[in-house]
Parts: C-alpha cells; structure tokens; sequence
C-alpha cells in the first residue's frame, strides 16, 4: 500500500466493536494517507445486508462515482 501512492484503498476497521487505538487491526491501522477505513452499522429491519463488507463496497462504489464525475466536469 505504501509503495502505491497514487491509488486509494477503502478498508475494513473489522468486525467486532474494537477500539482501533488499543487493538490494532490492519490494514486498517497503517498510518498511510492513501487508505480510507469503513465501519459497518446495520439498520435493523431496513437492509438484510450490514456490516463491514458492505460497507466497504459501499464507500468504494461512491469515490469510483465521484472520481469519474470529476472527470467529466474537467473534461478529461
């Protein structure tokens, strides 16, 4: 992750309700500027589908929209 700068990595902070400070989980716990964590919150009786791996597929689907939306406002 580290030696690919120019690429943005959307990670799970895990599954459980661990406090990153204390219990490191990585890829999570890099200290890198190209990772963005996800947590996952369920809405109980609104989505079948919680958590983490959603939640990351989530947030990843969004910035692929936004990158590309930027894009097409520059014109490139």
């Amino acid at each position: 992750m580290k030696k690919y700068k120019d690429a943005l990595f959307v990670v799970s902070a895990g599954k459980g309700n661990e406090n990153l400070d204390k219990m490191k989980i990585y890829p999570a716990c890099f200290n890198l500027q190209n990772i963005i964590v996800v947590g996952g919150l369920g809405i109980s009786g609104k989505q079948k589908m919680e958590g983490t791996s959603l939640a990351v597929a989530y947030v990843t689907q969004k910035i692929a929209r936004e990158m590309l939306y930027s894009k097409k406002q520059k014109g490139t």
